[in-house]
């Protein structure tokens, strides 16, 4: 893990702290978990983001963040599940990736490619390269987990 990412975890710990119900606190400790790879720890504090703050403004950041966690672990449902969520809320690249690759994971190629067409229309085939920014994962084999499942839902082309 880079020491950027344990400053990481470590200053939203230390958010939390001081004080618990700091939703956007809980957020990015479980962000900064599944950044560092610790998919099933960042399950609780992103959960307890949703509990402390069910209508927050970033509340579909904190639903891709789950569904992310849950496509590390292989949940693909769940991630479907959770990334389709916040979709609903507000249909932006990173949450159409993630949903992407767990649609592509399950094999629901009909459905991602009303998806993948909507991302075409925002991004081009520009989404490659700005997917190590928007998840700049500490291990390279978590990306790559990821590009397998955009790759089976149709977004073979650009990646």
């Amino acid at each position: 893990v880079e020491v950027g990412l344990v400053d990481d975890v470590d200053v939203a710990q230390r958010a939390i702290d001081l004080n618990p119900n700091f939703a956007l606190g809980h957020m990015a400790l479980g962000w900064s978990r599944v950044i560092s790879g610790h998919f099933a720890e960042a399950l609780d504090p992103l959960h307890t983001a949703l509990r402390l703050s069910p209508n927050d403004p970033l509340a579909d950041l904190f639903l891709n963040w789950v569904a992310l966690a849950h496509y590390h672990l292989g949940n693909y449902e769940e991630a479907a599940h959770h990334s389709g969520r916040a979709n609903a809320l507000r249909k932006v690249p990173p949450i159409r990736v993630v949903l992407l690759a767990s649609l592509g994971q399950l094999g629901r190629t009909e459905e991602a490619k009303v998806i993948l067409s909507d991302l075409a229309e925002s991004t081009g085939a520009e989404i490659a390269k700005y997917l190590p920014g928007i998840y700049p994962y500490a291990d390279p084999a978590h990306r790559t987990h990821l590009y397998e499942g955009l790759r089976k839902a149709g977004l073979d082309g650009v990646l």
